[in-house]
């Protein structure tokens, strides 16, 4: 009887590297330098095996986790009448589980004053950021409206939790329309302090962040924001 040591097969053929864009991994193409994105939930198993089209090939895996930008939108109308001093402070914060516990990330303060005609001047606004920053809020519109103004601002980044906006408001000088005393949280709920509600909860009822949120899966990831 005759013995024969098994001979792997690529010991027998020179060894080629497969170009990474003819390998896929979970259905989906190496880009040209060897990585694939995917987003997939925590705590969930997938089958990572490289495909190449060769008989026979060796590999190695490296992944490393990355948390998938989301791109969140504030907008508010506040308006508190005429011989008024107003300002707020909004955060962007990252919380879990709707707690009162949450991690502050960025913030900016805005405010006007509105003399006893009802004629508004816009504080200025600091902390913002430019359209193309990260990890700062942009303000995009910041308008005079009848005894206020009216502010649109968004957000692109992520946490390993949920990203909302809180709102403070700081100045409330002789406001006829706001009597509260300050600080407090707007829209003042009751269970939270989000601007924003979770979906078919009491703690914002008239909206929720799920309205204000989407993913910002573009040309710009993963290298937005490194």
């Amino acid at each position: 009887m005759n013995w024969e040591d098994p001979i792997a097969p690529y010991e027998w053929w020179p060894m080629e590297n497969v170009p990474p864009t003819e390998i896929t991994v979970a259905g989906k193409a190496l880009d040209a330098n060897g990585n694939v994105y995917f987003v997939w939930e925590d705590n969930t198993t997938h089958d990572v095996t490289p495909r190449a089209n060769a008989r026979y090939y060796t590999f190695t895996v490296g992944a490393s986790k990355q948390c998938a930008p989301v791109k969140i939108d504030f907008e508010d109308s506040p308006s508190r009448g005429p011989s008024c001093n107003w300002e707020a402070t909004l955060q962007v914060v990252c919380h879990k589980d709707w707690s009162w516990n949450y991690t502050p990330i960025t913030s900016i303060t805005y405010g006007f004053s509105a003399d006893s005609n009802g004629l508004v001047t816009i504080h200025h606004v600091s902390g913002a950021g430019n359209p193309g920053d990260c990890r700062s809020i942009i303000v995009s519109t910041l308008t005079n409206i009848p005894g206020g103004i009216h502010i649109k601002a968004y957000y692109i980044g992520c946490c390993d939790d949920d990203l909302n906006w809180v709102q403070t408001i700081t100045i409330n000088t002789t406001c006829p329309k706001d009597k509260k005393t300050v600080p407090y949280n707007d829209p003042y709920p009751p269970s939270a302090p989000y601007y924003f509600g979770p979906s078919g909860s009491s703690n914002n009822p008239w909206d929720i962040i799920d309205n204000h949120t989407s993913d910002y899966m573009n040309s710009n990831y993963p290298s937005y924001c490194p």
